[in-house]
């Protein structure tokens, strides 16, 4: 058994992939135990209708922040010539410097009014840090993106620590002054936007000499190359992340704050906490899938197929063990208050393991089929949205909308694998003329 056991980590950690996802996930490790050991704390410190608020928060920029810089961010690892990328770069921060600075005005002149629309009044103290995150978190993941195309793992793994580290402390230090809910909320934007500087001087020091042959043509040329991802990638990542944010906003309206702050201190411990090496995972996956298909490998599929399955392989015992324990330790590690958020994990579990297995290997649009992931991400959307309503209508309580909701979810990750597997066949017949 012994023998059995070493073989099988020997075979998940013996490839570049593996080796680029335990760099990365061993920073991510660390944040998440600072994450773990903070969150008891703050469940003791902060009220579930605070965490209902900074739910509210998350969401709403998670959304809105994408559309920085309309989906260029995500094309920063394909350019072959490096020179061609700087260009891309420089082109992607410029659409985020109007982008943000219109975000500004329209928040200015009718954030009230929008926010009263949908229902989300609790944010208006927090506009500013909304503006400030909106490029803040746009900024990070670009130069992410960029220093995967370096794959450079390890300084991607320093600013995760960072982030979780300055976060924690941040909400701990201001929840000893009962500064209520806007204490999670600085909190947070900390924990997304730190490591920029890092970033930056990793990109002056390391790639400025790719930024001598900038350009206006070559901007726009490159821009161009790649306009599939404003067109399709960035209203796909819309309607995904509205498709995942959207049980925030709905549990809100129906349930009222207090759910939504059980909700996300269960998404957060169940979902979010492994999707830290789910999204390390992805990372490293589309800078060995990038450098894959530059090369034209016909070892894609296996890529694929082998990578999702390391994947359930782990999730098992990370998602599915911790959540049929949750309802029982629950109360224990955050406090009596939260023994309701224990049980939400149960339902949540189906939705964990898919979203685990599937979010970082989907790369439709690096095939070249930025339309599928729009159609896809849009039909979740509707069925999440059908979903909602029937819960509504029926006003069923909150295990059952819980469960149906994370079904839904799980079916459409499974028609997203086979879609995965077809965008493969097609680019490796294409390439093959």
């Amino acid at each position: 058994m012994r023998e059995k056991i070493l073989e099988f980590m020997k075979g998940i950690f013996s490839d570049s992939l593996s080796k680029g996802i335990f760099i990365i996930a061993s920073g991510s490790i660390i944040g998440q135990l600072i994450g773990i050991i903070t969150t008891p704390i703050l469940t003791r410190l902060y009220s579930p209708s605070d965490f209902g608020v900074l739910g509210l928060f998350s969401s709403t920029l998670a959304v809105i922040s994408l559309a920085g810089g309309l989906g260029y961010d995500l094309a920063l690892p394909l350019p072959k010539d490096d020179e061609d990328a700087a260009n891309l770069f420089v082109f992607f921060l410029f659409l985020l410097s109007v982008t943000s600075l219109c975000f500004l005005i329209i928040i200015f002149l009718f954030g009230d009014i929008i926010l009263s629309f949908f229902h989300i009044d609790q944010l208006k103290t927090y506009v500013v840090l909304l503006v400030i995150g909106f490029f803040g978190v746009s900024l990070y993941g670009a130069l992410t993106y960029w220093v995967t195309r370096r794959r450079d793992y390890t300084r991607i793994t320093h600013t995760r620590i960072y982030q979780s580290s300055g976060g924690s402390v941040t909400k701990i230090l201001l929840g000893l002054f009962s500064v209520g809910p806007i204490g999670l909320v600085i909190g947070y934007l900390l924990s997304q936007i730190l490591g920029i500087g890092t970033l930056l001087r990793y990109m002056w020091k390391n790639d400025r000499a790719s930024f001598e042959a900038l350009s206006y043509t070559r901007m726009v040329k490159n821009a161009k190359s790649y306009i599939r991802f404003p067109l399709y990638s960035f209203p796909a990542g819309i309607i995904n992340a509205l498709a995942l944010q959207l049980p925030v906003f709905l549990f809100s309206a129906i349930y009222g704050l207090t759910v939504v702050g059980m909700y996300s201190i269960a998404y957060s411990v169940l979902i979010l906490t492994s999707s830290i090496i789910s999204t390390s995972m992805g990372q490293v996956y589309y800078a060995e899938l990038s450098n894959m298909m530059r090369e034209n490998s016909k070892e894609i599929k296996n890529f694929y197929t082998s990578t999702t399955r390391k994947l359930f392989y782990i999730g098992i015992p990370l998602i599915i063990i911790p959540c049929l324990l949750a309802p029982f330790f629950f109360p224990l590690i955050f406090g009596s208050q939260w023994k309701d958020a224990g049980l939400y994990c149960l339902p949540l579990a189906i939705l964990a393991l898919a979203n685990f297995v599937i979010s970082p290997t989907s790369m439709l649009s690096a095939y070249g089929f930025n339309h599928w992931t729009l159609i896809w991400d849009t039909s979740r959307l509707l069925l999440v949205l059908f979903s909602f309503y029937i819960i509504q209508v029926l006003s069923l309580p909150i295990m059952i909308a819980l469960f149906i909701y994370s079904s839904v979810m799980a079916f459409m990750y499974g028609i997203n694998y086979l879609m995965n597997i077809w965008a493969i066949r097609l680019h490796l017949e294409r390439v093959s003329y």
